[in-house]
């Protein structure tokens, strides 16, 4: 648990054991590494590798659940561009 609170306060992400076999278990979590570390969550270089290898595995997922989780992606990434650039947008 110790290790947990210390990733969080640290902004580290990373999957618990072979993340390959994780991906392979739920393909959605690629999507999730992805809209966490929009977040502020540090991906490993290594993991960033295994993700963008990992593109096939994207097919696994139901179009819904996909779309679901892609539609998050584009929120954050929206309202940080609204946040970063708040003055553009308060006239």
């Amino acid at each position: 648990m110790d290790s947990l609170i210390k990733d969080i306060e640290n902004k580290s992400l990373h999957t618990i054991g072979n993340i390959t076999k994780r991906f392979n278990e739920d393909p959605l979590r690629i999507l999730r590494m992805i809209r966490f570390s929009l977040l502020g969550f540090e991906i490993s270089s290594n993991d960033k590798a295994i993700i963008n290898n990992s593109a096939k595995l994207l097919k696994k997922i139901s179009k819904d659940a996909f779309f679901n989780e892609f539609d998050k992606i584009l929120n954050i990434d929206a309202s940080y561009v609204i946040k970063e650039y708040k003055k553009l947008f308060e006239e």
